[in-house]
């Protein structure tokens, strides 16, 4: 525990001290109504979701038809290019995408490596799994450029070193 202490500790202080983090900061911040949107746009087929192209045309419009997009100066390359532009958040992608069902898949993929590794493993792993589901919350872990990374994590936390059962040891009788 005096681990999870240390770890929590420059969290709180990134969060208090960090200027990005503070409320004025946070009003200008352009993830704030990419989510209100994406939150709007999910409300019309929150079961199931619109599908991956459907989705992203639905999404984009609602953004341009809002001003959203020519709110903010860091879209300039999606109002010039027309490059996509995602919701920066893993957990209402995947809703927007594949709705309630697939965020309930979203997180079993999330989960299930905890419960598949050994009992005296779980701490590691669950905290893996935690910093993943964190960077969730601000980016595309799965399906953005953090893709590889997650799977590199979750190859090295399944190997079945960690997941194997520990050897018994044989008595002589």
């Amino acid at each position: 525990y005096l681990f999870l202490g240390v770890l929590l500790v420059p969290v709180v202080l990134l969060i208090f001290v960090k200027p990005r983090f503070q409320p004025e900061v946070i009003k200008e911040e352009p993830r704030i109504d990419l989510w209100m949107t994406a939150v709007e746009v999910i409300s019309e087929r929150p079961v199931f979701g619109y599908g991956v192209c459907r989705a992203e045309d639905t999404y984009r419009k609602l953004l341009f038809e809002k001003g959203i997009v020519d709110k903010y100066p860091c879209f300039e390359v999606v109002r010039e290019k027309g490059r996509l532009l995602d919701t920066h958040n893993q957990y209402l992608q995947t809703t927007l995408d594949f709705g309630v069902a697939g965020l309930l898949l979203l997180l079993a993929i999330y989960l299930l490596p905890v419960f598949a590794v050994r009992k005296e493993n779980r701490i590691w792993v669950g905290m893996l799994v935690v910093l993943c589901m964190f960077q969730s919350a601000f980016d595309m872990f799965l399906t953005g450029q953090f893709s590889m990374l997650f799977m590199s994590l979750m190859t090295v936390a399944l190997h079945p070193d960690i997941t194997a059962p520990l050897p018994v040891a044989k008595t002589d009788d």
